[in-house]
């Protein structure tokens, strides 16, 4: 985020000090275009951090012009999924959705499932989710809930 987007952000938050690297160079070198974004798990463990300080979930939706339920959905994004989902989360070879859809599966079947995603090189959230409904009852986190398109709600 830079700097301007970062000082908005912390005024409306009531945040008095924040962390920064001062560059002392006089080029014009912007570190705008070298910035990454975050990747899910980081801005899971981002929000975890700041409610944890005190910081209300409705005022980070309205900085972050999104949803409540979506502040706790991304909070939650680590939550019952395997080390190995959250890996190829952290990387990047799997996306937010298809994590979402892992979660509504057990331990075993989030391996069975990574296994054939593995094997066919598709790490698609479409893919994923007709995986999820081919599970057997017993291997829902989540029996009989229905629509696998929406996420649980904590």
């Amino acid at each position: 985020m830079d700097g301007y987007l970062r000082l908005k952000a912390a005024e409306e938050l009531k945040i008095e000090e924040l962390p920064c690297f001062i560059y002392q160079g006089r080029d014009s070198y912007t570190f705008n275009a070298m910035r990454n974004e975050l990747s899910p798990l980081q801005e899971s463990r981002m929000l975890k951090r700041a409610i944890s300080q005190g910081v209300d979930e409705k005022d980070l939706a309205a900085v972050l012009n999104v949803r409540v339920d979506r502040i706790r959905q991304t909070r939650d994004l680590a939550k019952n999924l395997i080390p190995k989902a959250r890996e190829l989360l952290e990387s990047n070879v799997i996306f937010r959705s298809t994590a979402e859809q892992l979660k509504r599966v057990t331990e075993e079947r989030q391996h069975e499932i990574l296994e054939k995603m593995k094997e066919l090189n598709n790490y698609n959230s479409s893919y994923a989710k007709v995986l999820v409904m081919k599970s057997p009852e017993e291997m829902r986190r989540n029996p009989g809930a229905g629509n696998p398109n929406k996420p649980e709600s904590s």
